[in-house]
């Protein structure tokens, strides 16, 4: 008996669970803001309160002064900060729908299921299986490709993305799961013989 429902199953769940794992990483200089696709999706009034906070007022008061102490270069730092923060709104802001992408985790553990119930795990669910593994592939290229391109867009220098374990999780659901159907389309489980009455 092969095991291909199984890793089917175990895949999906990783990537369910994946949803609410850290997908990536704002960072300018020493400081950065994780966020998860549920916190993204969900939980965006908490994100926005994190980068609506404004500098304290006395700190604020005493930026005026302090930028003209800096040199020019410095200044000009000073501003790239205060835009990076807006351009990080923008890009949060536009990743809000990221939980979208862990959808075909979620079938792949109802593909799994149903081969359970059934106790098998043909070539038709096997088939179904890899569409969502693909999916899975696919989502991890557009998010990776959507965030770097949407950066280079506004044309920041200074605010680095890196792509945390959720994301990772992405691709490793969809080649554990490309691996798994591929196994049910070549050796399908057929679940155990008819009895026949006679």
């Amino acid at each position: 008996m092969t095991a291909w429902r199984k890793i089917v199953l175990v895949a999906g769940v990783v990537g369910v669970m994946a949803i609410f794992l850290p997908l990536f990483e704002l960072r300018h200089g020493p400081a950065g803001l994780s966020f998860s696709a549920r916190e993204l999706s969900f939980g965006l009034t908490r994100t926005h309160q994190l980068l609506d906070h404004r500098i304290p007022a006395a700190i604020e008061k005493r930026l005026p002064a302090l930028e003209k102490r800096l040199s020019s270069s410095m200044r000009g730092t000073v501003e790239e900060a205060r835009g990076d923060l807006e351009d990080a709104r923008t890009v949060v802001q536009a990743a809000r729908g990221a939980v979208l992408l862990f959808v075909p985790s979620a079938g792949m553990v109802l593909l799994a299921l149903a081969g359970m119930k059934r106790r098998r795990f043909g070539r038709g669910l096997g088939a179904t299986a890899l569409l969502c593994s693909l999916l899975s592939i696919a989502a991890f290229v557009a998010l990776r490709a959507g965030l770097l391109y949407g950066l280079d867009e506004v044309g920041l220098k200074y605010l680095v993305v890196t792509f945390e374990l959720g994301a990772q999780l992405l691709l490793f659901v969809g080649i554990a799961g490309v691996i798994a159907s591929v196994g049910a389309l070549v050796k399908p489980e057929l679940g155990p013989p008819a009895v026949s009455s006679g």
